[in-house]
């Protein structure tokens, strides 16, 4: 019986993550949480392990508000949270056969830093917002490494394209 760890990065990520962890303990597997940013509300009314205590920020995670915004979080503790988060994943990387990652490059970063063997399901991106995803430059770095072992996209554009992008089979499933 394998043992996943799913690394979401908060709010809608966790209500995918939690999907996938029901399915995943439904065919045999010992699945645990740990969301980056949010509460993991999805998680906890499943009733899904979650790692670590969780926080919310008021302005929703790193890169999502504006300066005033992300001044604010900084002081009231985030860079100490995500390093702290970090710092948890690396600890109990060892007690998991696998991590999921739902969501986009901070989770992505924190199953790299692992190097964990990871399965990615990227939420947060689709190529038919630009036609051909520019995906962050050290994220394509990370999907492309060897402990990466599938990705995920949520529609069919999106997988053609990063799977001639990255040189490596991206699915979808509908």
């Amino acid at each position: 019986m394998p043992r996943i760890l799913v690394l979401s990065n908060g709010h809608g990520e966790d209500v995918s993550g939690c999907i996938l962890a029901r399915r995943l303990i439904s065919i045999g597997n010992k699945v645990e949480a740990l969301p980056i940013v949010g509460l993991g509300e999805a998680y906890k009314k499943e009733k899904i392990n979650i790692i670590g205590k969780t926080r919310k920020f008021n302005t929703g995670g790193l890169g999502y508000n504006s300066l005033k915004g992300r001044i604010y979080d900084l002081f009231n503790g985030q860079i100490y949270y995500f390093l702290k988060k970090i710092w948890i994943v690396f600890l109990i990387r060892k007690k998991y056969d696998y991590f999921l990652v739902v969501g986009d490059i901070v989770p992505i970063f924190f199953a790299w830093l692992s190097r964990k063997k990871y399965f990615t399901y990227l939420v947060a991106y689709s190529s038919h917002y630009e036609g051909k995803l520019n995906l962050p430059w050290p994220c394509k770095y990370f999907l492309k490494s060897p402990n990466s072992i599938r990705i995920y996209t949520r529609d069919l554009l999106t997988s053609i394209d990063l799977s001639n992008q990255l040189k490596k089979e991206v699915l979808f499933f509908g």
